[in-house]
């Protein structure tokens, strides 16, 4: 499926869902992904061209029903039609595209050598909402370059917290005399 499609399954479905309910199919969105990701046997059995799409579609109404989202399972069950599974990624993006506009919610990553825990993640997310003025929601990426303290990229600005960065600022301000106010 090219990204056109993609983009118009993503505005189709957004245009059924109701603004009070787009938070909860962005997660049950997410959560479609999740098992996709972590039973290769589901996400196999949804990318194949053997299985007919009324038996994709079976399965699905009976895992992703208890969403209880009007137009959810109907969704998927179209996008198996159209063996849509193996572009399903860019459709989240695209509906979270959509959704976070029309909510405020800007999404970005934090990059930490170490998972941070939910309570951290949070900690950062109410930091840059702040900041920001609007909903932040945060993926935390694990980056092994990071040594020490944390990376933030939201909507193209970084924001870096790492102990690298601290040090090419304090090797800066030396070679320029220690004359540096920074942090």
């Amino acid at each position: 499926m090219n990204s056109s499609m993609c983009e118009g399954f993503a505005k189709a479905l957004f245009s059924l869902t109701k603004k009070e309910d787009l938070l909860n199919v962005n997660l049950a969105l997410d959560e479609v992904k999740k098992q996709m990701d972590e039973n290769k046997d589901f996400s196999l059995f949804l990318l194949s061209y053997e299985v007919s799409t009324l038996q994709k579609q079976k399965v699905l109404n009976n895992v992703f029903s208890l969403f209880n989202l009007p137009h959810f399972v109907s969704f998927l069950s179209v996008l198996a039609s159209y063996h849509g599974f193996d572009t399903f990624e860019k459709v989240i993006d695209d509906f979270h595209s959509l959704s976070d506009l029309e909510l405020g919610i800007k999404r970005g990553i934090v990059y930490t050598r170490f998972p941070l825990s939910k309570s951290d993640l949070e900690k950062i997310e109410a930091a840059f909402e702040m900041k920001e003025k609007k909903t932040i929601k945060l993926k935390n990426i694990i980056d092994f370059n990071v040594i020490g303290g944390l990376k933030v990229s939201l909507d193209g600005e970084v924001y870096d917290y790492t102990i690298a960065n601290r040090l090419n600022k304090l090797r800066a301000s030396l070679i320029q005399g220690g004359n540096s106010n920074e942090d």
